[in-house]
């Protein structure tokens, strides 16, 4: 990716003037970003969507009128390709399984640096999911297990996975996908290209019939595929 990235339009939502400035000025800094707007609610940023193009927003989760849980299940709703980063203060798993249940692709925290943001933006434009530590994948992940077993779709004996499907280095890319890792941070722990780790996601979500991380997850763990 690196220079090849295109140029992703972004909009800032948050309720604090200063921390949409201070955002501003970091994404302001990275040569692929172009921010093509702001707003301080909810309500003002789905009145802007409609008359501006993005790419991805990312979005405050404790605002007054809407919050950014409602939000974002409102704009998917219209805009279901726009990718929604959730910003916070918190790292609460309750916070952080709305987010992800109303379509968020992505949750970072608010002190968050410039080489993060990078990452994030740079992991979402790859069509996976962004999380800002290992520990917050192993969150999702057991909310889908939390979820599967409410809804007594988990057996130990479910599914026999069809290993004709997947390869032993798809195995181990599912894996350290599923742990957080972006496609250049699973490329350097393998010892082989970028290209090589987005050929294999590409093979596997077809062969899957999947179309994002958060799928893929959900796979994995009906497939008994992880461990956390």
């Amino acid at each position: 990716m690196g220079q090849r990235l295109k140029k992703l339009r972004l909009i800032i939502v948050d309720d604090h003037f200063i921390f949409r400035k201070g955002l501003k000025l970091l994404l302001e800094e990275i040569n692929f970003v172009n921010i093509v707007g702001e707003a301080s609610s909810g309500i003002e940023f789905l009145q802007l969507i409609d008359n501006v193009k993005a790419d991805v927003v990312f979005l405050d989760i404790k605002m007054p009128e809407m919050n950014g849980i409602e939000t974002t299940r409102e704009v998917l709703t219209k805009y279901p390709d726009l990718i929604i980063i959730a910003l916070s203060m918190y790292d609460e798993a309750e916070y952080i399984k709305s987010m992800f249940d109303a379509g968020a692709k992505g949750y970072i925290l608010k002190n968050i640096t410039k080489e993060e943001l990078k990452k994030a933006l740079k992991t979402v434009s790859d069509g996976q999911s962004y999380y800002y530590s290992s520990n917050l994948s192993a969150i999702v992940v057991n909310h889908f297990i939390d979820t599967e077993k409410s809804n007594g779709e988990i057996k130990k004996d479910k599914i026999v996975i069809d290993k004709s499907k997947i390869s032993a280095r798809g195995y181990d890319i599912i894996k350290y996908t599923c742990e957080g890792l972006s496609s250049e941070e699973i490329a350097k722990k393998l010892n082989i290209s970028l290209r090589t780790v987005q050929g294999h996601k590409y093979r596997i979500f077809n062969k899957l019939g999947i179309k994002n991380t958060i799928s893929l997850m959900r796979y994995a763990v009906q497939n008994n595929l992880i461990k956390i």
